[in-house]
């Protein structure tokens, strides 16, 4: 059968319509593919070898983290310590547990008689690592909190500002001389303040954090400061028998004057030994006048006259 050249013409249109058309469909079923937001883990690229079945199986061999960190811990275990390492199911239950207990922290409220709420600490245990303590057998793994670990933290830092009791040296002691009384020689005064008993302490915040508490209250404990003697003389145990307060607030200068004078350069450190008299006048080394350094103020004559004289006050 012969053709004529319009029968070829539209053959040649037809196929070429018909190329166009398939291209244009191939397109937008790409166009249709790439806008399916597919998660990460299924997703699957038009015209490449990646399948659902290797989507499935990446997903399932994906490892949490708490799996990777008890992997690396075995590995390690195994390396470095003498018994082992117990089973990985065991490792992660015991990570598990150590970032439960990080998670922790602690209101600590320290308390004395005067004041409920003398100070306070707010401490954490992701702060304080050192508090958790690891236990690795063969069978077994854990992480736990001690309460050592607690109270040495306590003994190596200050975790509140307090005013503690001054402990005084005694570095040497001196005979008086023309009948004054004994001196001992110190650097420093001797003051009371507030310490902190880590062993309580420690065992306060240890049990509130075991129970899932947020706060606990602590007592600080008052002392006296002390006597350290260090000479070859026994002077005996130094303890505080009794103390008097006197508030001469408003005074003129000359009293004032006259009482700082007669305590810091006489009175203080002032060694009387048992059986032994103490003397006022004895201390002040001599006659008190203006000369020697006193200033003229009242003083009491006969028990109830008001008069000016050196020293007074």
């Amino acid at each position: 059968m012969k053709h004529s050249k319009q029968h070829h013409t539209a053959s040649l249109a037809f196929l070429t319509a018909l190329i166009i058309l398939l291209n244009t469909s191939v397109e937008d079923s790409r166009r249709s593919a790439a806008s399916i937001h597919l998660h990460p883990g299924w997703k699957a690229q038009v015209g490449s070898t990646y399948t659902f079945g290797h989507a499935l199986t990446r997903k399932m061999n994906r490892k949490s983290m708490e799996e990777r960190i008890a992997e690396r811990l075995q590995k390690r275990l195994r390396a470095d310590y003498v018994y082992g390492s117990p089973p990985l199911d065991v490792l992660i239950q015991a990570i598990l547990k150590r970032q439960e207990l990080l998670s922790k922290h602690i209101t600590v409220t320290f308390k004395t008689e005067e004041n409920p709420s003398y100070g306070t600490w707010v401490a954490s245990i992701q702060s304080h690592p050192l508090w958790i303590t690891p236990r690795f057998t063969l069978t077994e793994g854990s992480f736990t909190l001690s309460e050592q670990a607690i109270k040495r933290t306590l003994q190596r830092k200050d975790v509140i500002a307090i005013y503690k009791p001054d402990d005084v040296t005694i570095e040497d002691i001196e005979a008086g001389k023309n009948g004054a009384p004994t001196k001992v020689v110190v650097k420093g005064i001797v003051k009371p303040g507030y310490i902190i008993r880590e062993s309580v302490a420690a065992y306060a915040i240890f049990n509130a954090l075991r129970e899932g508490k947020s706060q606990t209250t602590v007592p600080l404990t008052f002392r006296q400061g002390t006597f350290v003697n260090e000479t070859d003389t026994d002077v005996g145990t130094l303890t505080l028998l009794a103390s008097g307060r006197s508030n001469y607030e408003g005074s003129t200068y000359a009293r004032t004057h006259n009482v700082k004078k007669a305590l810091k350069e006489h009175v203080n450190n002032t060694l009387v030994a048992p059986g032994e008299t103490f003397s006022f006048n004895d201390t002040l080394h001599g006659p008190v006048t203006q000369r020697s350094g006193w200033k003229i103020a009242k003083v009491i004559f006969n028990g109830a006259n008001l008069e000016t004289a050196p020293g007074g006050g």
